[in-house]
């Protein structure tokens, strides 16, 4: 059961994370009113992917 527990905890920080990014970067990008360029989208992914797998690689290493 700890296990499991600890799974899902970091699943919520996982989404509340991802929730808070996006609200930053629209609302980054409503006080600049620029469109986003593929080169931030870019950057934007590669940021979110190192806050999350860390992450994963602790749940695979638990198991």
């Amino acid at each position: 059961m700890n296990g499991k527990k600890i799974v899902g905890i970091v699943i919520v920080v996982v989404i509340a994370v991802c929730l808070f990014s996006v609200f930053s970067i629209t609302n980054f990008y409503k006080n600049h009113k620029e469109q986003p360029n593929l080169e931030n989208r870019e950057i934007n992914k590669s940021k979110s992917l190192n806050l999350i797998l860390p992450q994963a690689t602790i749940i695979s290493n638990s198991r």
